[in-house]
């Protein structure tokens, strides 16, 4: 099977930042341990950090994110981008964005006060 593309966040721990995304690309037979390695490397934040989440590239902005903190969650992702790639008569380009759900919940409690 061909990688999965995931929008890995920068800036996200800085609220004055816009964020940005990197591309990088995993595989189901990747490592689990190695992908949140990666992505936590990028992010910037401690290997300890339990507030990932994630969701796909054609997910409205304000829906509130899939948990991303166990092999199981990731599966999960990698399932969700699988079927919606193959839903439709042509092949979608999906992403799984992942994300901050610190940063995403003050950024709701923020815009809905």
């Amino acid at each position: 099977m061909s990688p999965v593309e995931f929008k890995v966040p920068l800036h996200t721990t800085d609220t004055d930042k816009w964020t940005t995304y990197v591309g990088q690309s995993y595989s189901e037979s990747d490592c689990r341990l190695d992908i949140f390695d990666a992505i936590k490397a990028t992010m910037d934040v401690p290997k300890k950090f339990q507030h990932l989440g994630w969701r796909l590239s054609t997910a409205r902005r304000m829906d509130p994110p899939h948990w991303l903190l166990t092999s199981l969650d990731m599966d999960s992702a990698f399932k969700a981008a699988r079927a919606e790639q193959s839903s439709g008569r042509n092949k979608k380009v999906i992403a799984i964005e992942v994300v901050n759900t610190v940063r995403f919940f003050w950024l709701r409690v923020v815009s809905t006060t």
